[in-house]
């Protein structure tokens, strides 16, 4: 096709893609053109992604961009998310809530503590004799069990 008989030409390049048949990859097909630069031509590469993210660019849904990545789980790769939210308001609103129910709860085992330590105080306190003279006769006569 370049003119010059096949026997007497030092290149023999059928489909004219500038690369000799003997060392041509993609017979039939532009060797130079490989758009996501895997080292296989167009022409003959089972899967094109320009960006490189995994997905054929023709089923791309973010072109120039890592489909894979979804922070926000919302379907929409990030690189084409106009709005990523990484914690919705709702989850926001739940953690808030959490936070202030673990507040009451420690303020009312604090309160539980308090009582307790209250109630113990006055019943050691009631089991001891009293410390003026005249409350004191009145433990005179009583008699003690003795373990």
């Amino acid at each position: 096709m370049d003119g010059v008989p096949d026997g007497c030409d030092d290149l023999i390049d059928s489909d004219n893609d500038g690369v000799s048949d003997s060392t041509d990859i993609c017979n039939n097909h532009n060797d130079s053109i490989d758009i996501d630069s895997d080292g296989i031509p167009d022409g003959c590469d089972i899967l094109i992604d320009s960006d490189i993210d995994g997905i054929a660019d023709d089923v791309d849904l973010c072109p120039n961009s890592d489909d894979s990545i979804d922070v926000d789980m919302d379907g929409i790769p990030d690189g084409c998310d106009t709005l990523i939210e990484t914690e919705t308001e709702k989850e926001a609103e739940g953690k808030q809530n959490l936070m202030s129910t673990e507040t009451v709860r420690a303020v009312a085992l604090i309160s539980v503590l308090i009582l307790i330590l209250l109630l113990l105080v006055v019943l050691i306190r009631k089991g001891k004799p009293p410390m003026n003279k005249e409350e004191h006769s009145n433990y005179v006569d009583k008699q003690y069990t003795k373990f």
